[in-house]
């Protein structure tokens, strides 16, 4: 009944429905499955849209009833970062576990980029996909103060700590798992929230967003994640100098903030783990070098393929590598790791385009500012990933839903404009 609900709406509404598959994603996705028979992963909702999307384009593309724009070098090196992943779960210890994971934590997220970039066509749908990201922050912000206020765990099945053994400070494990989901969520969201309340046009609006953007940053704050709260300043820093109307407000927040943390620092650092969260173990990065530094002779042994998905938690002595990039290359060395590394370049290529070409393109509905806060809000998943594997879908799937939102929906218009350029050169 509940696929079929999606069925009904992605189908009257594309973009609507993926608002509302993402919004509902940490309360369907491990209860409404359709089970296909062993060995073959469950049809949960997420597989459902995301393969239903890409049938109803397709099928629109044959018939006539849509264009699709050309094929990007970006569109290619996600593809092709899906092929070198997957060729590493041929190779890994688990190889039905780990075709199962590269088909959540990368296939899914590229398949949504495309769908994305196809879909959105103007500033309404792009704020949809804005309001998405807002609407599922804010939710996320009940389950972060429920669980310091009342110590109760919601939405969650495991049994991994719930305090930090060397601190006492609690670990939030509600809804998402774990307080580096929330953390990346937060630091999409804040950008987000700063663009909104600068481009607020009444009263109601700036007071409005004013207690949304307070919000994810107290929420933001008590993750107690180093890393989240590093990738958000780095955000900052970046977006300062391209958005006028942001550094104002971050001027006028930064004094107001100043003022109470002056007054209650002493108290603030007094209280018990706080401190120790804060700084122990920065010289080691929380122990993390020394897995990085396995996770490099590792890669130096299969520098080409690597040692399959997954598999430097049995090779090494540690569990985890917890960076994002070593994490490729020791699971699919330089044929999985070379396709990210282009994504990125691309993905800032595509978005200096914007900056630099977009307010002279007419059907270019991203405008400068907005490129300031994708620089900030991509940065804080380029940060963020240096210190965690990002092995969680619905970040991934986040990312290449906002990359696909503000950096190809528009690559047709800078298409047309080389072309154009290219034409006008010629003698």
């Amino acid at each position: 009944m509940a696929i079929a609900f999606y069925l009904v709406f992605v189908a009257s509404n594309p973009i609507g429905g993926v608002s509302l598959w993402l919004v509902l994603y940490p309360f369907t996705e491990t209860t409404v499955n359709i089970s296909l028979g062993e060995g073959i992963p469950d049809l949960s909702p997420t597989r459902f849209v995301v393969a239903f999307l890409t049938a109803i384009l397709l099928g629109q593309a044959a018939t006539g009833q849509r264009r699709f724009p050309k094929i990007t070098w970006l569109d290619v090196a996600c593809f092709l970062f899906v092929i070198g992943v997957g060729i590493s779960a041929i190779t890994s210890y688990d190889p039905v576990g780990a075709f199962q994971s590269v088909l959540d934590l990368f296939l899914i997220p590229v398949l949504a980029y495309y769908a994305v970039k196809n879909l959105v066509r103007n500033e309404k749908e792009l704020n949809i996909v804005f309001n998405t990201v807002l609407i599922i922050a804010f939710y996320s912000c009940f389950f972060v103060f429920n669980e310091w206020i009342t110590g109760t765990v919601l939405l969650y099945d495991g049994d991994a700590a719930t305090i930090y053994a060397d601190s006492g400070i609690r670990i939030l494990r509600s809804l998402w798992g774990g307080p580096h989901v929330f953390g990346t969520i937060f630091g999409f969201a804040v950008p987000l929230t700063f663009y909104k309340l600068a481009k607020s046009d009444n009263a109601f609006s700036k007071v409005f967003y004013t207690l949304l953007l307070m919000l994810f940053l107290a929420a933001l704050v008590l993750t107690f994640k180093r890393a989240a709260w590093v990738s958000t300043l780095v955000s900052f820093i970046i977006i300062f100098p391209f958005f006028p109307a942001f550094r104002k407000i971050f001027v006028i927040g930064l004094i107001i903030l100043a003022i109470p943390l002056a007054v209650f620092w002493q108290q603030l650092s007094s209280v018990e783990g706080v401190e120790q969260r804060v700084t122990g173990r920065v010289d080691t990065l929380n122990g993390r070098t020394y897995r990085w530094e396995a996770a490099i002779d590792l890669w130096k042994e299969k520098p080409i393929t690597g040692w399959g998905f997954k598999n430097f938690d049995t090779v090494s002595q540690y569990g985890a590598v917890e960076n994002f990039y070593l994490h490729i290359l020791v699971s699919g060395g330089l044929l999985a790791f070379i396709p990210f590394l282009a994504i990125t370049i691309l993905t800032i290529y595509g978005s200096l385009q914007i900056y630099i070409r977009g307010p002279s393109l007419p059907n270019v509905f991203v405008n400068r500012e907005l490129v300031a806060i994708f620089w900030g809000l991509f940065a804080t998943w380029l940060v963020k990933a240096m210190t965690g594997a990002q092995a969680v879908a619905i970040i991934n799937i986040l990312l290449f839903v906002i990359i696909g939102a503000m950096i190809g929906s528009q690559g047709e218009q800078l298409s047309l404009y080389k072309n154009k350029s290219s034409q006008a050169r010629e003698p």
